[in-house]
């Protein structure tokens, strides 16, 4: 095998398969990331942190791997939990990971520093698997991680994804899913505006109701005008409707069909 092939296929990135490779992009797959092929020489020191917060479909798949063949960090999502499954049984922390949950039993543990059953174990586990990252997931001095941050909201069109809530919050994420379709339809897409848009929001799993409630108003219906969106889910029985009578009067006006969903 050549060393060229040799470097494609190992995909490890060191300086030697950057000369090899020129300017080509090596793409890892998460199980990769996940496995030893990344692994790094053990290093000493508090490395820098960079923590990367996305969310689906933002880009963030490909500005890690530039990173890590770049040298910058091996960032990954380490703090899923299906990641720290993935990894856990090659760190021998199988044992210490099994039967961890990682959903909090109420609202009071969402609180930092707040004690709850099985903390004590989880903590003992992340102490573990944060010195190993800390130990063998640093590159160039740097540690990366990526966080996904998922909202209440996702926009579709015909059963695809157009966009998803971030931190900007629900009408902002409507108004940037019409910008995304305005755009398609300039470049040439006559089928865009064929697929109306529809709003889907509903509260999260297990998500405490006295806090960060599911909320639309009158802005929501005026966000979804400007998107050409013509559909609005809610949650029955767990959304707030701000001036409900203004809100449904100018949906009907407007052609908006609002609907309300039980779950489950």
């Amino acid at each position: 095998m050549s060393d060229y092939k040799r470097a494609k296929n190992t995909g490890v990135a060191t300086d030697a398969n950057r000369r090899l490779l020129g300017s080509s992009l090596l793409r890892y797959t998460e199980l990769q990331i996940s496995s030893e092929l990344l692994d790094q020489p053990e290093s000493a020191g508090q490395p820098k942190k960079i923590l990367i917060c996305s969310t689906p479909r933002s880009g963030s798949y490909l500005l890690c791997r530039y990173m890590i063949n770049a040298g910058l960090g091996v960032p990954h999502e380490y703090f899923n939990p299906i990641v720290m499954l993935q990894m856990a049984p090659r760190l021998g922390l199988e044992g210490d990971i099994r039967g961890l949950t990682w959903w909090p039993d109420s609202w009071k543990d969402r609180l930092l520093f707040r004690r709850r059953r099985g903390r004590a174990a989880e903590l003992a586990f992340l102490g573990k698997y944060l010195g190993f990252l800390m130990a063998r997931r640093c590159q160039g001095g740097v540690f990366a991680a990526k966080v996904r941050w998922v909202g209440q909201t996702v926009v579709v069109a015909s059963q695809s994804c157009v966009a998803v809530e971030a931190m900007e919050g629900t009408d902002a994420a409507i108004e940037r899913a019409g910008a995304i379709m305005k755009t398609m339809a300039a470049d040439g897409d006559a089928s865009t505006f064929d697929r109306r848009l529809t709003v889907v929001k509903v509260a999260k799993p297990k998500q405490d109701m006295r806090f960060d409630v599911p909320v639309i108003g009158l802005k929501t219906i005026e966000a979804m005008e400007e998107a050409q969106a013509t559909c609005l889910s809610i949650e029955a029985g767990r959304t707030l409707i701000f001036d409900k009578t203004t809100v449904l009067l100018r949906a009907n006006t407007l052609g908006i069909a609002v609907i309300a969903t039980q779950q489950g």
